[in-house]
């Protein structure tokens, strides 16, 4: 009997662990709000919390509170998950500081600075 509860609690954790694990990284990586879509020249992006900028390319994920920036003669256009286009031209930055998307409840928000 004692063998036997210990082979259920043991499958117990074998079964679970893979789950917890997946869960608390999901939770730890934030949602992606859209993607790049179109590239022309050269684009950078600074994650929020982050001091380093990274180069973009197409169908790179952008988030909420990225802070986008081209430089001269280029162009990014990013498509939201809504469906929204952005598009930025040569030597400007846009930081994605609010969006909210429920499609159950048909509710577009955002706010974009473009500097």
């Amino acid at each position: 009997m004692r063998r036997r509860v210990g082979r259920t609690i043991w499958l117990m954790l074998l079964t679970m662990t893979p789950l917890l694990l997946w869960s608390a990284h999901s939770l730890a990586q934030p949602e992606h709000i859209g993607r790049v879509t179109a590239l022309q020249g050269r684009a950078s992006v600074q994650h929020s919390g982050s001091g380093r900028r990274e180069p973009l390319s197409a169908q790179s994920l952008v988030y909420r509170a990225d802070r986008i920036e081209t430089l001269e003669a280029s162009k990014i256009k990013i498509t939201l998950v809504d469906d929204t286009e952005l598009t930025l031209g040569e030597r400007s930055t846009m930081t994605l500081s609010k969006f909210v998307y429920l499609p159950a409840q048909q509710t577009h928000q955002g706010v974009v600075k473009i500097g």
